[in-house]
């Protein structure tokens, strides 16, 4: 047999068989899905598998090549069932390592069988080892191991003639036939065919020859299928005869003869469809007259994807054949089994291509479409995700392209149901930020993870899952680049124990895993949540909402009851005080939860260990409210568990979170840095002009709104925690919100002042110290300079380039490169159990230069200082019960009823609080 191509599965492999005739066994044209376990260590490796299926007509064997070793499998029943998988040799030490097999079985009439192999790696012409033949009993015992001097890649195939006698044919430059008169036990070369490559061999008993068929690629478009024959009795070849030319690209040529004595060529031929995409299937031609004339060839399949042909074997009547097809999955290969000349056909729908979601310009819709083929008609193709199901047309009216063109399309609303998912974009006012499910902010191409189904008129149909875009990479402004990559720092002691966790993925590093903790980062829940003030009350985003408050998301709830259930107490359809709803934050909120589980060896700074902190993360933002269209606020719920290890602490200390970003202003090799202790921020802003902004660069602002509770043992000294109108502000006294207790920043690739790249370095910049933990002195440091006469030794050195560039005083950094800051806590605990709100502002100015804007950045923050102090106002609207309540008062007349002398009386009133006078309430 020839080269096999391999694949990575897990330790469930499957194979869909096609059933075919077989002697004595009944059978049905339907494809069945088989799986089969191996016998190893680990059940997770993946193994690059090599498949061969041999005839006997008694049963079928399966034999596998694995990093393991050589797997074997056998059906009695045709392939309905399989026993399970025996591992018959293991391979040892380097022969494990990133090493796939050529690969090729021969059954001896009295069960023993010849296995050969030979080592190599993807993209390596010389062979890792020698052709290699190993022998086995009908019971799996290893009878003798023998190699040939053969160490080139290259195809090969084996003959068998007798239980003896073998022939071995092998491409290199020409082919060389070898021969074994002794079981395989050794080997002499034979002969040697110049301009013959990939020869496929067979023995005819009946003629007493050797059989062969080749390709000849003989000019550009243009291939020739070759027949060979060597009578073995005086070992003459007859001339080549071309049997079939073609200008597709055919290769892979196999020869079988069955037990009708016809000979069968099966091979792949390559075709061109729609200009630019090509197809894989899988043809036939056929002799009933010893080779002497040939049928024209016909397809054994005609799915519009990749069938790669693996080996056929002999039967009575037609040939078994092994193929490699992405049939059952558009983006994954798993084998299949077919009888040529004799299966049906049952190829599902092929996906040709999936075009990135459009937008309609006009509503604001996202467009989805695909491209679809299949060789008879299709019926029907929907996209999928969660409870949407969206059929697509392909009738030129639904944004599809044209009617009949195979490209089918809808569109479809920007629902919060469909923009949830991994990454999703916040795309609510001027500021676009997309946002990982990890808390790495920014940096992340936004998206949600679709399913494309397609069905043919015969049922057969195919899925697709597709990541589909829904903005760029990085935070925009005005649709222009202004923020690479932000997260944040956290850290502090465990029993005295230094440790320190980061989102920083500009840094590499990212130590944050999707979910709660113990959870699966890829389950399907693991996701941000998206909840809008558009989505239909008690809807889908309102129902799936479920799942974020089981990870820690807050909710409104209007029952009282402590749990979070969304019903529509009187089926209105309207929201009411009474009834539950979700933290709806002005226009949009984005939930998501991750923990600090990424293992320590995987880690950049690989001192620390995870300790049980998980974060719940909240971003909202505002489109309708005039001072916050170029504001996006952050919530982080830090909440440390534990790992339930008896020596972990219940409380961690000293503990810093830190603002981390990595903010570009156009062009990234342009701005500088600094902070404005009166606002708890730092900023970046930019030298001057700017390549991408031109004269009005914007500057870009990171806020502590409200920083973490610490503890001040005072009376009547309060931290809040304001969660918005509908919630309210919890408080606790005895504390205060802390403030920014220092501000950092680094140059990327910078010598001295470069990013911190151990676990001590980073906590130095969380205190204010550079990465050598020394404190700075503003009077002299080279990096920056002392403006307008200010007293350099005043200066708060934890607070880096606290001065004014507005006006040029203070201290002032002078360098103007890619920049990335942190704006840091003061130091809290956080006791197990016990979750600290911080809440963070993104805010973006923009005046008439680089300097107006910082301040009309400044006036903005004072804005939203304003807004959160007061609880975020406008972030929650109350139905307007107007449209609720009945303008006026309606008695309904009732009848006095003897037999009920509790008569119930309908009746309306304009408002709730509006008085009602009760009169008897029976009879009249």
């Amino acid at each position: 047999m020839k080269l096999y191509p391999t694949i990575l599965f897990l330790l469930v492999i499957n194979i869909y068989p096609q059933i075919r005739e077989m002697t004595n066994i009944d059978y049905t044209d339907l494809i069945r899905e088989f799986n089969f376990e191996t016998s190893l260590d680990d059940p997770h490796e993946e193994t690059s598998i090599s498949l061969k299926i041999i005839n006997d007509n008694t049963k079928l064997s399966a034999f596998f090549y694995t990093k393991i070793g050589f797997i074997k499998l056998e059906s009695t029943n045709n392939g309905d069932t399989w026993q399970r998988a025996k591992l018959i040799h293991e391979l040892e030490g380097a022969q494990r390592l990133n090493i796939r097999y050529s690969f090729d079985v021969s059954l001896n009439s009295d069960g023993s069988y010849l296995i050969f192999a030979q080592p190599f790696e993807d993209g390596i012409i010389t062979r890792l080892g020698p052709l290699a033949v190993w022998k086995f009993t009908s019971d799996d015992q290893l009878l003798f191991r023998t190699d040939l001097p053969v160490f080139r890649k290259t195809d090969f195939d084996l003959c068998r003639v007798t239980d003896n006698k073998y022939f071995l044919s092998y491409s290199d430059s020409g082919t060389y036939i070898y021969k074994s008169d002794d079981g395989g036990l050794s080997w002499k070369e034979f002969e040697f065919l110049e301009n013959v490559n990939n020869l496929s061999i067979e023995y005819s008993s009946s003629s007493n020859s050797l059989l062969g068929t080749y390709v000849n690629h003989v000019d550009v478009g243009k291939y020739e299928l070759n027949f060979y024959e060597m009578k073995l009795n005086d070992y003459s070849w007859t001339s080549p005869k071309i049997i079939y030319s073609s200008s597709a690209k055919i290769y892979n040529p196999e020869i079988v003869i069955t037990g009708d004595s016809k000979f069968w060529i099966v091979y792949n031929e390559n075709s061109i469809y729609d200009q630019k995409y090509t197809r894989t299937n899988i043809a036939y031609i056929t002799s009933a007259d010893e080779g002497i004339t040939w049928d024209a060839p016909a397809n054994f399949t005609h799915y519009y994807g990749s069938d790669i042909l693996l080996n056929i074997s002999d039967d009575n009547k037609y040939p078994l054949v092994t193929y490699f097809s992405n049939r059952k999955n558009n983006q994954k290969k798993s084998f299949y089994l077919g009888s040529a000349g004799y299966s049906n056909e049952n190829a599902p729908p092929f996906f040709a291509e999936i075009f990135n979601a459009g937008l309609n310009e006009e509503n604001g819709n996202y467009i989805f479409r695909a491209k679809v083929y299949h060789y008879e008609k299709i019926k029907n193709v929907f996209l999928q995700k969660d409870l949407i199901n969206l059929p697509l047309y392909d009738d030129g009216k639904h944004n599809d392209s044209l009617a009949n063109d195979n490209i089918w399309g809808n569109e479809i609303s920007r629902t919060s149901e469909l923009i949830s998912g991994n990454s999703v974009l916040v795309d609510v006012n001027n500021f676009k930020l997309p946002i990982l499910n990890n808390g790495i902010l920014a940096a992340a191409r936004p998206g949600v993870t679709v399913t494309y189904n397609a069905t043919d008129v015969s049922g057969h149909s195919m899925d697709l899952q597709n990541f589909q875009y829904f903005g760029s990479l990085n935070g925009l402004y005005l649709n222009k680049n202004i923020l690479f990559s932000s997260g944040f720092f956290l850290g502090g002691y465990a029993n005295s124990k230094l440790w320190v966790n980061a989102a920083a993925s500009a840094m590499l590093v990212e130590d944050y895993l999707p979910g709660t903790i113990g959870s699966e980062p890829k389950e399907a829940k693991n996701i941000v949540y998206v909840v809008t003030k558009d989505d239909p009350p008690f809807g889908n985003a309102w129902q799936n909402w479920k799942y974020a408050v089981e990870q820690g998301a807050y909710f409104y709830d209007g029952d009282g009851n402590g749990y979070y259930d969304p019903i529509d107490h009187n089926g209105n359809g309207i929201w009411e005080p009474n009834e539950d709803r979700p933290d709806i934050l002005y226009d949009a909120t984005y939930f998501t939860v991750y923990n600090d589980g990424l293992p320590r060896n995987l880690r950049r700074w690989n001192t620390v260990d995870p300790l049980g902190i998980e974060i719940r993360q909240t971003v909202f933002a505002s489109g309708t409210v005039s001072e916050l269209q170029d504001v996006i606020f952050i919530r982080y719920s830090i909440l440390y568990k534990g790992l339930d290890d008896m020596n972990e602490p219940d409380t961690l200390t000293d503990v810093i979170f830190s603002i981390w970003s990595d903010a570009d202003l156009g062009d990234h090799a342009d701005d500088r840095i600094g902070c404005d202790t009166t606002l708890q921020s730092g900023f970046y802003y930019n030298n001057g002009k700017d390549y991408i902004w031109g004269d009005t660069p914007p500057t870009f602002f990171t806020t502590f709104l409200q920083g973490p509770q610490v503890k001040t043992n005072l009376l009547n000294s309060f931290a809040y925690n304001r969660k918005g109108q509908a919630i309210g502000i919890d408080s606790v006294e005895g504390f205060t919100n802390g403030e920014m207790a220092a501000f950092t920043g680094y140059l990327s690739g910078d010598t001295y002042m470069r990013d911190p790249s151990t676990a001590i370095e980073a906590r130095y910049n969380m205190s204010g110290l550079n990465i050598q933990g020394n404190t700075l002195t503003p009077c002299d440091f080279v990096y920056s300079y002392i403006g307008g006469g200010a007293d350099c030794e005043s200066i708060n050195p934890y607070k880096w380039y606290s001065g004014d560039p507005v006006i040029d005083y203070g201290w002032i950094y002078k360098i103007v490169a890619d920049q990335r800051n942190l704006t840091s806590s003061e130091k809290f605990d956080l006791v197990k159990n016990q979750p600290v709100d911080i809440i963070v502002a993104y805010t973006v100015g923009m005046g008439t230069d680089h300097l107006s804007s910082i301040t009309d950045g400044r006036n903005k923050v004072r804005n939203v200082f304003d807004i959160y102090k007061n609880n975020f106002p406008g972030s929650f609207e109350m139905p307007d019960y107007n449209e609720i309540y009945p303008k006026e008062f309606h008695l309904s007349q009732n009848y006095p009823n003897p037999f009920n002398p509790t008569t119930k009386i309908k009746f309306s009133i304009p408002s709730p609080t509006s008085p009602l006078s009760k009169g008897g309430m029976q009879g009249g």
